[in-house]
């Protein structure tokens, strides 16, 4: 068969069968490969479906998550607009085979191990590179699967199903395994893929195969939002949790702006926020969560167990809640969709004590119903011992929650609350012989010394006087009624003297008088003088700085003219050097230590020599032209007489 035959799609899954049956599946691989990133079969078929499947089958087997990744990319391309429904079958069936793999230590498989014992040089070998485990490839390969889906679908709003399938199974695989590292970076993968929707997912967006927030995908977030918080409170990782929260509650906004519904996963919500809140110790908003979660189960009917519980747990957070929430808790409200309510006493005696136990209301009666009079009189270890077996609301793989020690607490300051209207000091030794056994001496010496002064060497604690601001008036009214008749006679002396020593007292205090404004008068006096003299300083200074910048100016004007001047003399110099150094001829390192006038006297004695060579060089040639005239002369002198005989003898003849 030739390659074009075998690299079409028809035949390459029927040869990469025949390639694995005789052992070669990374040339079945690759054959493979070399199909779905061809570009002469662009167009999908359903046979690209079993040839994926079996390359997403190869790859699972010999553990290549690149090849994979690849692969998977290549078929998306390849389906995304004709068949998207046969990308979720591939998919579907990746995650069906990495769910099958060993990711577990069996203990008793050997593999990788040496099991040479013969060979002294294992131990070496196995120091300088230790075998790997199969079920940590196994495991490794199987986060890379899941990320990699997750990757594909991102945006991808028909698939969007699957890739929080993908996300629940990754995140539950990680769980399983207790590894937390690995569960908090695929949480933060999430937390990416939706936060890039938030801020580049709108309805008129350019990302691929998105259509736009719904309500479905809003609800899909959320579902995986909610596993997220579940698995966190299994693996005990609050931050993770936190964060989550935060998430989720930016998704209720979005959801508030598309009008989403959330009665389909507020039960799951409720409840994660209740853990947190029980874990955190924060029982005024564990009352109010408990009250919204006990009216969904009463508008769902559930059983009475569940109902009963939810009720013990809101009376006796409650109980355990101050009498008014912080300002912190006022703002933490939000988290829960629809409250209306802010004091839950009423409502739990008219519509949530009858859920409860009979130890539960008995504690309820006692510190609301009877005003507080039996934590006056009765027995505080008798109500605390009767809820002692209270069941109250618990969470599979959470710490269960402990309301024993603030019902404790809170039950003491009740107490002495009440025991501070009625008497003023406390002996501290009954209080300690009463209490001790029950809440412990350290945190009833916190309570004694919040609700009153303690005094230890008289064993006595003395509780504040009420708030009264008119203590005063009422005490002088009180002593007004008590008091002897006053006589007559002594009253009239006494006010006699009082008028008779009127008239000084009133020259010595307008005396005293004028002397204070006397005071007060050289004192201001003094004063303004001071600060006149001070702003005259102050003004003499300032004048000073002025003319000293002022000059200061002066100067640095002159050094950068000075220095300007210096700069365009220097500049003079180099152009006139560098016509001296280019008319004698030298180059700029041979002459960079010599100054202008040196370089101007060479070129000098340069021009008088080449002077003196030419007057020399005419000179010669004057005395040349000289010596050739008169030889030219003295020959001529010859041929003339030879002429003149010549004609002297013709004219003769």
């Amino acid at each position: 068969m030739s390659y074009q035959q075998q690299a079409r799609p028809e035949n390459a899954r029927e040869r990469a069968l025949e390639l694995l049956e005789i052992k070669q599946p990374n040339a079945a691989l690759k054959l493979l490969h070399e199909v779905l990133s061809s570009r002469r079969h662009k167009t999908w078929s359903p046979v690209h479906e079993g040839i994926m499947k079996l390359y997403v089958d190869i790859c699972v087997d010999l553990r290549v998550s690149r090849e994979m990744k690849d692969g998977l990319h290549q078929y998306r391309n390849l389906c995304q607009s004709q068949a998207p429904n046969s990308l979720e079958k591939v998919l579907l069936h990746l995650l069906e085979k990495t769910e099958n793999l060993p990711c577990k230590d069996e203990g008793g498989s050997g593999e990788g191990k040496y099991d040479d014992l013969d060979d002294p040089t294992a131990p070496l070998k196995q120091t300088l590179k230790p075998p790997v485990a199969s079920y940590t490839v196994n495991i490794k390969f199987v986060m890379e699967v899941h990320r990699a889906i997750m990757d594909i679908l991102r945006s991808h709003s028909k698939l969007a199903h699957v890739y929080h399938k993908a996300a629940i199974t990754g995140l539950t695989f990680l769980a399983d395994l207790n590894r937390k590292s690995d569960f908090k970076r695929l949480c933060e993968y999430v937390r990416s893929h939706v936060n890039n929707l938030q801020r580049y997912g709108k309805s008129d967006s350019k990302m691929r195969n998105w259509d736009g927030w719904s309500s479905d995908a809003l609800a899909i977030i959320m579902q995986t939002k909610l596993v997220i918080l579940k698995l966190c409170q299994k693996l005990k990782i609050p931050s993770e949790m936190y964060r989550t929260l935060e998430d989720f509650q930016s998704l209720r906004k979005m959801g508030n702006k598309l009008q989403f519904n959330m009665s389909g996963i507020a039960k799951g919500y409720f409840s994660i926020l209740l853990s947190v809140c029980l874990v955190n110790g924060d029982f005024y908003l564990v009352g109010l969560l408990a009250a919204k979660l006990l009216d969904i189960e009463l508008e769902a009917g559930t059983d009475g167990e569940e109902i009963m519980r939810l009720a013990n747990t809101v009376t006796l957070a409650t109980i355990c809640s101050p009498a008014a929430p912080t300002a912190r808790q006022i703002k933490l409200i939000h988290l829960i969709n629809n409250l209306s309510r802010i004091d839950l006493v009423d409502e739990i005696g008219q519509k949530y004590i009858q859920y409860c136990e009979p130890n539960v209301k008995s504690i309820f009666d006692s510190f609301y119903e009877s005003n507080g009079m039996y934590l006056l009189q009765g027995d505080l270890s008798g109500l605390l011992d009767g809820v002692k077996d209270a069941k109250i609301v618990s969470f599979d793989g959470a710490d269960q929650p402990d309301l024993q020690v603030p019902l404790r607490t809170t039950l003491l300051s009740a107490h002495l609350k009440m025991l501070s209207k009625y008497y003023s000091v406390v002996k501290i030794s009954s209080l300690v012989s009463k209490f001790e056994n029950i809440i412990g001496r350290a945190t009833l010496e916190k309570i004694m010394v919040g609700t009153g002064r303690v005094d230890w060497r008289n064993d006595a604690l003395r509780f504040q006087p009420p708030n009264n601001t008119k203590w005063i008036i009422n005490l002088t009214k009180s002593l007004s009624k008590v008091h002897a008749e006053p006589v007559a006679a002594d009253d009239v002396a006494f006010f006699d003297q009082i008028k008779s020593s009127l008239a000084e007292e009133n020259l010595a205090a307008v005396a005293r008088k004028s002397i204070i404004e006397k005071e007060k008068e050289d004192a201001e006096r003094k004063q303004m003088e001071i600060s006149m003299q001070g702003a005259r300083k102050k003004a003499e200074e300032d004048a000073k700085r002025k003319q000293e910048e002022k000059h200061r100016l002066v100067i640095e004007e002159k050094k950068r003219e000075l220095e300007k001047q210096k700069k365009i003399h220097q500049e003079l110099e180099e152009i006139e050097k560098k016509k001296f150094i280019e008319a004698l001829g030298q180059s700029a390192e041979e002459s960079k230590d010599m100054s202008v006038e040196e370089l101007q006297r060479k070129h000098q004695a340069k021009l008088a020599k080449k002077k003196a060579a030419q007057e020399k060089s005419i000179s010669l040639r004057l005395k040349k032209l000289d010596y050739t005239v008169r030889a030219i002369r003295d020959e001529e002198v010859h041929i003339i007489k030879e002429r003149l005989e010549r004609k002297l003898m013709q004219h003769k003849q």
